[in-house]
């Protein structure tokens, strides 16, 4: 990888005044992943809160932003399972494919990848605004040769939304400008010079996405979810003006990403004082554009918030469990995660297992 792209994400965390990777599986959904919503198996779109949220998970979100709220740090960083079982005193080359091919080549088999992501975001009642920059790489060795995927997002994106009803009903949309490089690339010789920069799509194109909330006036607070994502389709152009990571862009132009729908249930019943148990129901694409099972489809996640301080977290995503743990401060927020995306086409075939931990800290 350019390892300029690295070097923005050390200057940007290393500022006084401040304070990744997308979910890449085969359902569609949100390109940006928030550790709360790995953990939830990515049934979280109806719990969303933030304007990261809102912005890419819900866009209904922003119409219950009550107070102006700037996020200049929510910054995320991804390890696979197998970045940790074959760690050595080179892991730091997990970046670099050529520097890291001899630890790939040494553990067969296994994926080692790692990933960040920065999101600072600003929202307030009708209105949100942000900036999605991320970066996700990993390899493989097989019989010899290197299986790599990446993939590299630079996403400006606003959007707005009210509450009708006296809040009952809540609507929004969001429009994200997606630069993007990414691919997955099979079977390369161990000995070519290897980056995970080449044989990529690249291009961007404009993502339009509408999200609908209704709750209704009874005891736990049922609420009944929608999500439209590019609404009018997802088509990309050569134009790459925040973003030219693909060194050999041979792939072409990323291809055209379908509409698809996603239905949600929650409910938010009180335990004991302050704490209250979330738990969702999600189905995701709901006419299956993607052309895989329900299993793979249906989400379901479980959150236990004590005194909105502490959380316990668990889910059932993509045909996997995941599980994690937050932390919930004044102005600062830490959350873990642990979770499983679908790489193959079906119902559990082929698992890429991660860890990700995730810091936000609120200026006002």
């Amino acid at each position: 990888m350019n390892a300029s792209f690295w070097i923005v994400f050390i200057l940007i965390f290393s500022l006084p005044t401040s304070l990744v990777w997308a979910r890449e599986d085969i359902v569609p959904g949100s390109r940006y992943t928030s550790a709360r919503g790995a953990a939830l198996g990515d049934a979280f779109f109806p719990l969303s809160e933030t304007g990261a949220d809102a912005l890419f998970y819900q866009p209904s979100t922003i119409g219950k932003f009550r107070g102006v709220h700037f996020e200049p740090l929510n910054l995320s960083t991804s390890f696979t399972d197998g970045f940790f079982s074959m760690a050595d005193q080179s892991f730091y080359n997990v970046v670099n494919l050529q520097n890291y091919k001899n630890t790939l080549t040494q553990n067969p088999g296994n994926w080692g990848g790692a990933g960040m992501q920065l999101v600072p975001t600003i929202s307030m009642p009708f209105f949100a605004a942000g900036l999605l920059i991320s970066a996700d790489e990993a390899g493989q060795s097989t019989s010899g040769a290197i299986n790599y995927r990446s993939r590299f997002q630079v996403i400006p994106a606003a959007g707005v939304g009210t509450s009708l009803a006296h809040g009952l009903i809540r609507v929004g949309y969001s429009l994200q400008w997606v630069n993007e490089s990414f691919g997955v690339v099979n079977a390369v010789p161990a000995a070519n010079n290897l980056s995970y920069t080449n044989g990529l799509y690249q291009g961007s194109g404009f993502s339009q996405n509408f999200g609908f909330t209704f709750t209704m006036p009874y005891q736990y607070l049922p609420k009944f979810d929608l999500v439209w994502r590019n609404m009018a389709q997802t088509t990309y152009t050569s134009s790459t003006a925040l973003l030219g990571q693909a060194s050999s862009p041979t792939a072409g132009l990323p291809p055209t990403e379908p509409n698809s729908f996603d239905l949600g249930f929650s409910m938010s019943p009180r335990i004991a004082g302050k704490s209250v148990l979330n738990w969702s129901l999600v189905y995701r694409d709901a006419f299956n554009v993607s052309g895989t099972s329900p299993l793979t489809r249906v989400a379901l996640g479980l959150e236990i918030n004590l005194s909105r301080t502490f959380y316990l977290r668990g889910g059932f995503g993509s045909g996997y469990p995941s599980a994690g743990v937050g932390f919930r401060g004044k102005s600062t927020e830490f959350n873990a995660a642990w979770y499983g995306q679908e790489l193959g086409t079906g119902f559990q075939q082929s698992q890429l297992r991660k860890w990700m931990v995730q810091f936000i800290v609120q200026a006002f």
